[in-house]
């Protein structure tokens, strides 16, 4: 966030002036974000958002006009990913495992782990390939 000083030299204005806490927080943001039409502009948090008085920042005469704004990066957790895949490959084993010491059939066992972390591995990448396109 700009300092009052900043603000004031690159005609920015907003309230309170130096900001102490973040305008909004995380969910009610992104809740925002996706539904804008449920968003009131008489919201108090409206106000704390740096807004440019006067021109635009494309039209500004200085070679590197100063700006704020927000940056929203969204990626996916990996981790997350990793323990799913991890958790559900472990299952698969154990499946298969007490299906081959029970049936006394290993080469069935084998074959129904083999079958099951084929599913699961195409089920991830399905998944993996939604949410990146």
């Amino acid at each position: 966030m700009p300092s009052k000083h900043e603000a004031k030299q690159y005609y920015y204005a907003f309230n309170p002036m130096p900001m102490d806490e973040p305008p909004i927080d995380n969910r009610t943001f992104r809740h925002y974000l996706k539904h804008p039409h449920l968003a009131d502009p008489s919201q108090v948090w409206m106000a704390r958002f740096p807004q440019l008085n006067g021109a635009s920042l494309y039209w500004k005469s200085e070679k590197l006009a100063k700006g704020w704004g927000m940056e929203i990066t969204e990626e996916r957790n990996l981790w997350v990913i990793f323990g799913c895949n991890f958790v559900s490959l472990l299952l698969s084993g154990t499946v298969a495992t007490i299906y081959a010491f029970y049936s006394k059939d290993n080469a069935t066992g084998v074959a129904i782990g083999a079958w099951l972390t084929a599913v699961q591995t195409i089920v991830v990448s399905a998944l993996l390939w939604h949410w990146t396109s």
